[in-house]
């Protein structure tokens, strides 16, 4: 037993300290996406301009991978950065850097990227308004080569005259009744910016996601928003916090065997019981020399006195 524990606690002791003093090295960098859908929601349940990144990878794109872009540092940390194997799939959340400065506009997000489709979203505070005038400005600052570049902007609730630029098509409404802009520019070399202006004029404040919920409550109950990605926060930590759960249960099993063998120490010896030596007996008969507690001569079988 305390050799099967100290063999347990030498190999997670090991292999946990492995992970925590030699990482991993750093997965390759993924610099094309096959299909980029860049999506624009003003004023759906923020009074901001939500913005979806759909990214699809090309197929032959070695996974797992890094994907480095940038967002707007006024943005902060994104809403939401997660992966899966298919857009139609459930998202997991992904691992990634942040990285911005106070003093730039932009920041760097670097994804560690483990299934072929990634989203991100973010809320960019820059939407502007003016009296009902409003008006959004996009950068894309060009960090990926964008096989496929497609622009969708949905409509916000109560809104009229909405304008894009590069302009789009309407494509028609969603279940809820929103309407739709969409157009496939082709494709977007890297380091070619593009950008996106929106404008349109709205004469309230009241957000699509409060005036969806005031339809249901009066009877009229369209399908809800479009789901968030699943948590799934733990799978994205599993990684970082495995190499000192190893330590830990390493550190725990020699523990056990320490116990175990002080155990053993602790008590009390128990020697073997030994008989009282005795004299060597003869037989009377042959005289051939017997064990001390033989009855009968074990060469001729006379009885020993």
């Amino acid at each position: 037993m305390k050799r099967v524990l100290l063999s347990l606690a030498a190999l997670l002791l090991f292999t946990g300290a492995a992970q925590v003093l030699f990482p991993r090295a750093e997965t390759p960098p993924l610099e094309r996406v096959a299909l980029l859908r860049m999506e624009f929601w003003p004023e759906f349940d923020r009074p901001a301009m939500l913005v979806i990144y759909r990214i699809t990878l090309p197929p032959d794109a070695t996974l797992p991978g890094r994907l480095s872009l940038r967002i707007p540092t006024r943005a902060g940390r994104p809403h939401a950065v997660a992966h899966a194997p298919s857009p139609d799939e459930t998202l997991i959340n992904a691992a990634y850097e942040y990285q911005g400065d106070a003093g730039s506009p932009w920041a760097w997000l670097h994804i560690q990227v483990e299934q072929p489709y990634v989203q991100v979203e973010y809320y960019d505070p820059a939407l502007e308004k003016e009296g009902t005038l409003r008006s959004f400005v996009h950068e894309w600052p060009g960090d990926l080569e964008v096989d496929r570049l497609i622009v969708h902007v949905q409509k916000p609730w109560n809104a009229t005259d909405l304008q894009v630029h590069p302009p789009l098509e309407p494509i028609g409404a969603t279940d809820f009744g929103l309407e739709m802009y969409e157009k496939d520019l082709g494709s977007l070399p890297k380091g070619t910016p593009l950008q996106v202006e929106i404008r349109y004029h709205k004469p309230d404040e009241v957000l699509t996601v409060e005036h969806l919920e005031a339809q249901q409550k009066v009877g009229q109950t369209p399908p809800g928003p479009e789901a968030k990605p699943d948590t799934g926060w733990w799978k994205a930590a599993w990684s970082t916090y495995l190499p000192w759960v190893l330590t830990g249960l390493g550190l725990l099993v020699l523990g056990m065997a320490g116990w175990v063998w002080w155990k053993e120490r602790s008590q009390p010896t128990r020697g073997r019981k030994r008989g009282r030596p005795g004299k060597v007996r003869a037989c009377p008969v042959c005289h051939a020399r017997s064990l001390p507690d033989a009855h009968y001569c074990h060469r001729c079988g006379a009885p020993l006195v």
